[in-house]
């Protein structure tokens, strides 16, 4: 694909040009005082899927498409959260450069896929993914470590902002109907059976 080419309305041309300036806007850091536990965090994600599970109404034109989502496709969160607990443990976790933020000190790694997912609004395509980094790297070359901590620390971020997105759609729907109990109840019958799967193995 040529460098300019717009896949799906996304320019690759700006995208290289926002990773490139992306790269040389931050400096290597100490990660000295920073959470350094991945399963921590996947722990807590699983937890909060469980719990937006358990919250989602059976009424499915009332879910936003993050929820719909979400619900259609726990085989895939299931999947996803076992894949991170396999791919990086908190030893490699431990190994992976972070930059200075303000007064953080993220990952090198994530704060390229935080702003790659802002840049994209959620449609991650691996092709533009692949020239983001590529024209990053022009910059600031990513250690192999991060290389193969990105396929993971991706789906980690795009699961977090589908469930954030999820919980404040269910907040918005209170909101509108002012009232919790005015929400349809909880799903029941076979697509309750998804949710049981989920919470059976246990996320794992």
């Amino acid at each position: 694909m040529t460098e300019g080419a717009s896949v799906a309305g996304i320019d690759q041309e700006t995208f290289a040009r926002q990773a490139e300036a992306l790269a040389a806007m931050y400096q290597l850091a100490s990660c000295r005082g920073r959470p350094r536990h991945i399963h921590h965090r996947i722990d807590e994600v699983r937890e909060r899927v469980r719990s937006l599970y358990a919250r989602l109404p059976s009424d499915e034109p009332m879910l936003a498409d993050g929820g719909r989502w979400l619900l259609d496709n726990d085989y895939l969160v299931l999947r996803t959260l076992r894949q991170a607990d396999e791919d990086v443990s908190d030893a490699f976790y431990r190994v992976l450069p972070c930059v200075a933020k303000g007064s953080a000190c993220p990952l090198r790694i994530e704060t390229l896929i935080d702003a790659f997912l802002d840049r994209c609004r959620g449609r991650v395509q691996i092709g533009v993914l692949q020239a983001f980094v590529e024209a990053y790297q022009r910059v600031a070359p990513l250690t192999l470590a991060e290389l193969w901590a990105l396929p993971a620390l991706l789906r980690i971020h795009v699961l977090e902002r589908l469930v954030d997105a999820a919980d404040r759609a269910l907040l918005t729907t209170r909101d509108t109907t002012g009232d919790e109990g005015a929400l349809p109840p909880p799903r029941s019958g076979a697509p309750s059976g998804r949710r049981t799967r989920f919470d059976a193995r246990r996320g794992r």
